[in-house]
């Protein structure tokens, strides 16, 4: 049994950069490249840029990884990773104990030593292993487990199988040029089992099925709905705080009942206007505040990292707890904020909503590109009597290199592919932009999403789901839109340091003026123009008999304070730049151009000056016109 691959060095992240070593830099024991396997995953829970970089820096440093791009805006990490040492589930493992939701959607594997243009021509010859997810019926014992094993193990081009009677469930990695997903399904049929090949929207685990973009965008739907709700209920608490926090307390004049009646001491010292802010202000600290005591605890805990939910946990704390010693010392009549963190909490859940409409947006882009790709084909199947061939409907994930297809008026072509039987012509405007149709026959090449507008044809599948024309179209828009320009690295490198410093700085406000204040250097004009804008708790100016105290300066010290950490957020640092990218690239892909390099060939671009083109009539409106 060979030994097992023993990483050298172990790879960490440098100082000045997210980066890690390439693949090609993977040796194991005997200094032979080791195995790579690129693992994309869905992660939840990612708020900001300080997110991105605890867990680029805590998976980057597992022995095994040696590159970790983690997107934000579709909310997908891609891993590089010797499988033997760290396999996908470890990563994933890795990352929800970080305290964020990560499942597998893809995870293919290569041979380090090929070059990037070897890897895509194995892929799309079909020498490249691939692993195909397989839901299995008819599983009683570990004995049906054992048997498929070894059923499956002996196909010629299986490289490896591994079958759950728990999910009941088969994982086959095996070379498409060998042996196709129909083949190794009846194999199984054959043997008493049920098989069914797992399509693209199967929520498998293993994820070999699942396409990233289409999962991206389910998990923002299902993300956006949640922060919708969230939203929806800090208005139950922010609606009647706004109420008679600002309308009554504020706006309404003295002489109105409904002002008096709120403003009439019921409970010791404590007027009806207090005892009701406070029993609508705790409830929402804790059922609203939950939500960032949580995930502030599992970035400071687990991820060993500060990001926005720690700031706005400090802050709308402060402000509450502040609020109840600043009212119960003073009996009553102390300044009280407990309207700052409930409104606090509403805008931030808003900002949470919008931010996961606009990503959901910004994904579509990708998603639509994906759905160009047909979900069925038609698989002629040729009777060994030379009867009538027999059409049979299949899903485009089932086709096998080599399959014969039919493509009827109408349809778009299932996969790349030769012509074998038959004339029409094809709408390539997706490929090319241009909308006159090309002429196709026997022998032509044509390419799986276009549309055939004319006769029937028959065609030999030739590259089929990852290794299609479209699908690589589809990953390289993919791979442009999760790359990061040197401002973004930037921009990621100081949100990691940020919160730190804005809670340094906020400690410092606290400091500096209640020193100020202590020794008298306050004016007391700063001081009345707090004690407006602040809560009504100190009521004694309701009845005349003397005006309105000043605010005491330590309560107007740590109302500073808390403004430093509440309007210091360092999401807009982490979303400007890759929101950029996300928007340019997705309407570039939709009007035909591809910009390989992301990020830095957009960055790079806007320093050009001219544009020189080829040949003439290279640019159109895509509709021929006199």
């Amino acid at each position: 049994m060979p030994p097992s691959p023993v990483l050298k060095p172990k790879n960490r992240f440098s100082s000045d950069s997210t980066a890690l070593q390439t693949p090609s830099q993977i040796s194991d024991a005997d200094g032979n490249t080791a195995e790579v396997t690129e693992t994309i995953l869905s992660v939840s829970g990612m708020t900001c840029a300080s997110c991105v970089n605890g867990i680029e820096r805590h998976v980057g440093s597992i022995d095994g990884v040696s590159s970790v791009k983690v997107d934000l805006m579709t909310a997908q990490a891609t891993i590089c990773h010797v499988s033997q040492m760290v396999p996908a589930d470890s990563v994933r493992t890795a990352i929800e104990e970080m305290g964020f939701e990560a499942s597998v959607l893809s995870s293919t594997t290569r041979n380090g030593k090929n070059s990037s243009a070897a890897n895509n021509a194995a892929l799309i010859t079909g020498e490249q292993p691939v692993e195909s997810w397989f839901n299995v019926e008819g599983m009683t014992c570990g004995s049906c487990v054992a048997t498929l094993t070894d059923l499956l193990t002996v196909l010629p081009g299986v490289i490896a199988a591994d079958v759950q009677l728990l999910t009941a469930q088969a994982m086959v990695k095996h070379r498409p040029r060998d042996i196709g997903v129909r083949e190794i399904a009846d194999v199984m049929g054959n043997a008493g089992y049920k098989a069914t090949p797992l399509d693209m929207d199967s929520d498998a685990n293993g994820g070999a099925a699942a396409d990233p973009s289409a999962m991206a965008l389910k998990n923002l739907e299902k993300h956006r709905k949640k922060a919708a709700i969230r939203f929806y209920w800090s208005l139950l608490f922010s609606i009647p705080m706004l109420i008679i926090s600002m309308i009554i307390d504020m706006a309404l004049p003295k002489s109105n009942p409904t002002a008096q009646a709120f403003h009439r001491k019921v409970f010791k010292h404590y007027s009806v206007s207090v005892i009701c802010i406070f029993f609508i202000a705790t409830p929402a600290q804790i059922i609203l505040g939950a939500y960032f005591y949580k995930h502030a605890f599992k970035s400071l805990y687990r991820a060993k990292t500060a990001n926005m939910d720690v700031l706005i946990a400090l802050g709308t704390t402060a402000a509450y707890i502040g609020s109840i010693i600043s009212v119960t010392i003073q009996d009553g009549d102390g300044e009280q904020f407990f309207e700052t963190a409930v409104f606090l909490m509403t805008f931030v859940l808003l900002g949470r909503w919008l931010e996961a409409i606009a990503k959901g947006r910004t994904v579509s882009a990708v998603e639509a590109l994906v759905k160009m790709q047909p979900e069925e084909a038609l698989l002629v199947r040729v009777q060994p009597d030379q009867s009538a061939p027999i059409l049979e409907s299949i899903n485009t994930r089932q086709i096998q290199l080599g399959d014969l297809l039919q493509v009827n008026n109408g349809m778009r072509v299932p996969c790349d592919g030769v012509v074998t039987r038959g004339q029409t012509d094809i709408d390539e405007s997706l490929l090319t932009g241009e909308s006159v149709p090309v002429v196709k026959s026997e022998g032509s090449a044509v390419t799986g999403g276009t549309l055939n507008i004319s006769q029937s044809i028959q065609m030999r599948a030739t590259a089929i789901n990852e290794a299609s024309t479209l699908s690589r179209i589809v990953k390289l828009v993919r791979e442009a839109q999760s790359s990061k320009p040197h401002i973004q690295e930037v921009a990621d490198r100081v949100a990691s340091r940020f919160v730190p410093l804005v809670i340094l700085a906020s400690v410092v406000v606290l400091i500096a003026w209640i020193g100020a204040g202590a020794a008298g250097n306050i004016r007391r004009e700063w001081l009345d123009s707090k004690q407006a804008m602040g809560g009504f708790g100190n009521t004694s100016s309701m009845d005349g008999e003397h005006g309105r105290e000043p605010m005491a300066y330590g309560i107007f010290s740590l109302l500073n304070a808390v403004s430093v950490l509440v309007i210091a957020c360092p999401c807009a640092l982490g979303l400007a730049a890759p929101t950029a990218i996300m928007v340019g690239t997705g309407l570039a892909a939709r009007f035909g151009i591809l910009v390989k390099g992301g990020g830095a060939t957009m960055e790079a671009a806007s320093k050009i000056d001219i544009v020189a083109f080829d040949k003439t009539g290279t640019l159109t409106m895509g509709k021929p016109a006199v």
